[in-house]
């Protein structure tokens, strides 16, 4: 099977209301998101929020439209194009925040459009945990996610922190071990050097 089949049939299996910790490789990294955006809208019929950290919104959802998947039921955080001076051009599923450093805003922009979302069965994704690590210190972003994940835990929101490689800081990959449902490690070992 390939990454994106296995992917897909990972996502459709698991309980409604999950946390999960996805891990993926760098050249996995828009095979992971197209996918789990195809599987939750088009599959599972959910809405969602999509936090945009790594790259601006406007390009996830130029990706999202090329493989059609319906981009009106999701509502994304633009957590950078202010800070790379970028256009940020509020629109009907697209606001900003002006800098990741400004996590008590991007929560609550993620909650109040997760809770504006008309769906029944709501997700939101964070991507990523490497690009948020750049702006904010380990334990602030431990913090930060430690709290948000048990707000949309309980407001029955299926939740996906992602993370890419094999960088991003221990501490707090840890934390979402243990307060994520699950992890799914869908990255290569590392070669050993040597």
């Amino acid at each position: 099977m390939s990454f994106t089949s296995d992917l897909k049939s990972t996502l459709a299996d698991l309980p409604e209301y999950s946390v999960i910790s996805m891990r993926v490789d760098t050249d996995n990294y828009f095979p992971a998101i197209i996918t789990t955006l195809d599987t939750m809208v088009e599959e599972r019929d959910f809405g969602g929020v999509y936090v945009a950290s790594t790259r601006p919104a406007k390009a996830i959802l130029h990706r999202v439209e090329q493989k059609k998947i319906t981009a009106e039921d999701i509502m994304f955080v633009d957590c950078i194009t202010y800070s790379i001076g970028g256009t940020a051009k509020t629109t009907e599923n697209i606001s900003y925040v002006e800098s990741s450093t400004m996590l008590e805003n991007v929560m609550l922009k993620t909650t109040y459009h997760a809770s504006k979302l008309e769906m029944d069965q709501k997700f939101v994704i964070f991507d990523s945990l490497n690009s948020l690590a750049i702006y904010n210190d380990s334990k602030i972003l431990s913090e930060f996610f430690h709290i948000i994940v048990n707000k949309l835990r309980t407001k029955d929101v299926f939740t996906i922190v992602l993370s890419v490689g094999h960088d991003a800081p221990g501490e707090v990959e840890r934390l979402l071990d243990l307060i994520c449902d699950e992890t799914l490690d869908l990255r290569r070992p590392l070669k050993e050097e040597g």
